[in-house]
């Protein structure tokens, strides 16, 4: 069976100073036709690490300067290929894709260090989101949805619920409260957090509904309840947001059951959410994915 619900959808954009131009970088051999590649854009810069840049990839297709921009984020252990290969054919149909270029914080340090890790994660998606709307790759007028796979559909899916408006600030999280100090700075600090969708891929949407194991739901409460009210408050922040979730059912990985839950949650609170389902393991469903985000990008 292939149950169709609603996905939630969020992306952030930010601006970078000295972005290189395309007209001087040469495009890879391995391209798509009619695909320019820009490796290495720093988006983030990481306090705990002496400075050490963040970087995405952008693939720029032949939609112009108001082109739909499409943040992706891999899972952990996704290879680059396969990311380079559906940010492509994104590309070929007219879109720009920044692919956030390496892991995110491991999971791990949501238990070790429960409000810190899940916090770095969140910060890390928030500025590469944020780098579109100022840079040349996207326009502040652009629609742009944010995607992600397992552990980075998960952590992107904080992000897009947030909308414009979230920010740790008056929480016991916060810097200005006398919490925890921010990890990253955005290279585009000033750029909406919003995005116009968000398609989840097989994603661990822990704070929202949890399974078992250990980054769940469960753990939050009983760990860290002032984090997940925070954020799980994030639902209802951004009721714009258009959602789409894929996940195979069954799935060895991440529990299909983990999107089902999510779509009834989001549904409740008056989202448009729909989810599908796909066949055949804990992957990326290229033609399925691309046609998704498209739909979603489609006035």
């Amino acid at each position: 069976m292939r149950p169709t619900r609603l996905l939630l959808a969020g992306a952030i954009a930010f601006a970078m100073s000295a972005t290189p131009s395309l007209s001087a970088v040469a495009q890879s051999d391995d391209s798509p036709g009619d695909v320019s590649v820009v490796e290495d854009l720093v988006y983030a810069l990481d306090r705990a690490d002496d400075g050490a840049e963040q970087k995405l990839d952008a693939y720029v297709g032949a939609g112009g300067e108001d082109a739909p921009v499409v943040v992706y984020t891999p899972g952990r252990g996704q290879r680059r290929s396969f990311a380079s290969q559906l940010a492509g054919a994104l590309a070929e149909r007219g879109t720009t894709v920044l692919v956030v270029d390496g892991p995110l914080p491991s999971p791990e340090a949501a238990v070790t260090n429960n409000a810190e890790g899940i916090r770095e994660m969140v910060e890390s998606v928030a500025c590469a989101v944020r780098y579109a709307p100022g840079s040349e790759y996207g326009s502040e007028t652009a629609p742009l949805v944010l995607s992600g796979y397992s552990h980075g559909g998960g952590v992107a899916s904080l992000v897009a619920l947030a909308g414009a408006d979230f920010t740790w600030v008056g929480v016991v999280y916060s810097e200005s409260a006398g919490g925890l100090p921010a990890r990253y700075d955005c290279t585009a600090d000033e750029a909406s957090t919003r995005v116009d969708g968000f398609v989840g891929i097989a994603g661990s949407y822990d704070a929202f509904v949890g399974y078992e194991g250990r980054y769940g739901r469960d753990f939050m409460l009983e760990h860290d309840p002032e984090l997940w009210e925070v954020l799980y408050s994030t639902i209802g922040m951004h009721p714009e947001l258009r959602v789409r979730l894929l996940h195979t059912d069954p799935d060895p990985i991440i529990p299909y059951e983990n999107s089902v839950e999510f779509e009834a949650v989001l549904g409740q609170a008056g989202y448009d959410v729909e989810l599908t389902a796909f066949d055949d393991g804990h992957y990326v469903p290229l033609d399925l994915t691309v046609d998704t985000v498209m739909d979603l990008l489609d006035p």
